[in-house]
């Protein structure tokens, strides 16, 4: 998008020694730096009310940010926009809107890490949803391989713990416990402890599946703790660590 007009010397927007065409351009200008405020306001807003498990209203919120992206086009937020989206489709249930969605993710993702990361993450997310879950190891595989560089701990927690979901599901529990492990770890060390929480209840899952039962309670234990000092938030997942007896 070309840049903002630069206003001749002394004038101003509502100046009467600018020209119309002045005017005109200013007006312009003045309506793309709106459409940039209310692109990011609802971007935002979509990923709080996403955390907050109020997905209809996520979904109107990315939609709206989508708007005003046609209105102020904006490559660094693009694929942050159609990522979230991806997001909240598939906990719709929506799988197909969020695959085509997740696809959109990475077209615009351009080549920071980051975002190329956070784009096949959410892939992952959504393929394993969807049972494919050869193609749910790929874009974790490429999640991964685009963060190791980078030492980017927090993303790595999370790739590494989507990696061990996907593994889970094929029946390959020492490669899921061997992922949940990393997750546990890169967790522990970037400080994000519902994050912790989420993946010790993973490993524990996965070691009881194995019949690592005492090992297993260990770690649910240590979740449970972590989410009674510091909260559950709006994951489902914490409110069912609770609820262990099913096992």
């Amino acid at each position: 998008m070309p840049p903002a007009p630069v206003p001749p010397p002394d004038a101003s927007p509502g100046s009467t020694t600018t020209s119309p065409a002045h005017r005109s351009r200013w007006a312009l200008a003045a309506d793309a730096d709106d459409s940039r405020r209310r692109l990011r306001r609802n971007v935002h807003r979509g990923e709080a009310l996403e955390r907050w498990g109020r997905y209809d209203d996520a979904d109107a919120a990315y939609e709206d940010a989508l708007a005003d992206l046609a209105l102020a086009p904006d490559l660094s937020i693009a694929s942050r926009i159609y990522g979230g989206l991806a997001m909240v489709r598939a906990r719709l249930g929506e799988l197909d809107d969020a695959l085509e969605l997740g696809q959109l993710a990475v077209d615009f993702a351009g080549e920071r890490p980051s975002r190329v990361a956070d784009a096949h993450l959410k892939l992952c997310v959504i393929r394993w949803r969807r049972g494919e879950l050869d193609d749910a190891v790929a874009h974790g595989s490429t999640a991964r391989a685009v963060l190791e560089p980078s030492a980017d701990l927090g993303r790595l927690a999370a790739v590494q713990n989507n990696l061990g979901l996907v593994y889970a599901a094929r029946g390959d529990l020492e490669l899921a416990i061997a992922h949940y492990r990393a997750a546990v770890d890169a967790f522990t060390a970037c400080g994000n402890e519902h994050g912790l929480a989420c993946a010790l209840d993973n490993l524990a899952q996965s070691l009881m599946q194995a019949g690592h039962e005492d090992e297993a309670m260990l770690h649910l234990e240590r979740a449970v703790r972590i989410l009674a000092r510091i909260g559950m938030g709006s994951n489902e997942v914490f409110t069912a660590m609770w609820q262990a007896g099913s096992w």
